[in-house]
Order: structure tokens, then sequence, then C-alpha cells
């Protein structure tokens, strides 16, 4: 890890590895196999594992795929294998239809107070993100100087922890409520300057 790699997408290889050392101990009766052992039929059988066995979505076990082939495609470059294991596989995420919060539920949500802050502080990033349309990594990166203000519309900066160059966040009392609470008490930043969860 360090400037190229961040920990999330180390976490994200880590949990890619242990499916296949499961899967390599479930198919195969070891743990570990040659890259030049990787074939087609071992990648099918592979997804097929993590849909069946472990009971993943088709996106899921899709992108432990992707992270497999960039394994694969450095090991090609390299000339540790002659072919690309995964020619003529299909890697298309299908499109997910995602639900939405009417306004009477996001209402609700907004007015619920636990009796744990734990809890208050994941509904006020929830509700952050609702308002902003940023995603949770997003808001989780963001620094307290980030969020400005000018005349009296609430942006957040140009800084490039973010996927977007400027997002403008909407003058609704609840925003300034939830940017208070988020930047302040409720969300708390670390002394890195970055929202604590």
């Amino acid at each position: 890890m360090g400037k190229e790699n961040s920990r999330t997408t180390y976490l994200k290889y880590d949990l890619a590895k242990r499916h296949m050392v499961a899967f390599l101990k479930r198919n195969y009766k070891a743990g570990d196999v040659s890259v030049k052992s990787v074939n087609h039929f071992m990648i099918t059988q592979f997804s097929l594992f993590m849909k069946t066995e472990l009971k993943l979505s088709h996106n899921t076990s899709t992108k432990f795929l992707h992270n497999l082939k960039k394994i694969t495609t450095i090991a090609l470059h390299h000339g540790w294998i002659l072919r690309d294991p995964f020619k003529g596989f299909n890697l298309k995420l299908n499109e997910v239809s995602r639900p939405y919060l009417t306004n009477n539920e996001l209402q609700r949500l907004m007015l619920y107070n636990s009796p744990f802050d734990r809890i208050n502080r994941v509904r006020d990033f929830f509700v952050f993100s609702c308002f902003t349309g940023l995603a949770y990594a997003d808001v989780k990166k963001l620094k307290g100087n980030e969020i400005e203000q000018n005349d009296g519309i609430y942006w957040i900066g140009e800084t490039k922890v973010l996927s977007i160059s400027k997002a403008q966040l909407h003058e609704v009392d609840v925003i300034i409520q939830v940017d208070k609470g988020v930047a302040s008490s409720t969300g708390r930043f670390s002394a890195g300057g970055r929202l604590e969860m």
C-alpha cells in the first residue's frame, strides 16, 4: 500500500485471494496453483463456485474476476503465460435497479433519533449523501475545509478527493444541520481533518 494503492484496493484483492484459495481447496485440493495453470475452464468454474457456494451475485463475482484478470494480464505481459485465459469470457456487469427513498421515508429517517451515538452518525452520513449525491467513499474522504458557503449556497470544493470537480449542495435547512453535525459533533473530524464514522 502507498501512493498507488489504497487500503480499500488491498482489502478487495485480499478478499478475492481468499475466495480463490477456498475454490482451489474445494475443487483442486490445493491452496495455490501456478499462474500457468489458470485457464478458461478454471475461470468458469471459479465464477460458478462464487455464485453457488459463496452465494455472490453476478456483479460481485464478476468484480472478483476483474481482479484475477488484472493479475493474468500482468502475467501475459511478462511472458509468464502465453494465452489470455479470459479470452471469450464475458466480464460484463448487469445493470442494477436501485430503489429510492420516498420524501416521506427520508423525512422519517431525518427525524429518527437513536439512543446510540454511532447510529445517529450513520444516519447523518446517509442523509448528507442523499442531499449531496456523494457516495459514502467520497463523504468518508471529505475534509471540513472542503465544505464552503458562498452567498448562502453550500459547496464541496474542488479538491481532488471527489470524483466530480465541484458539487453544489442545495440550500436546505437539513443540509445546514447535517453539514454542521457532520463537521462538528455528530460526524467529528479526525486529527487529519477527515470525517470519522
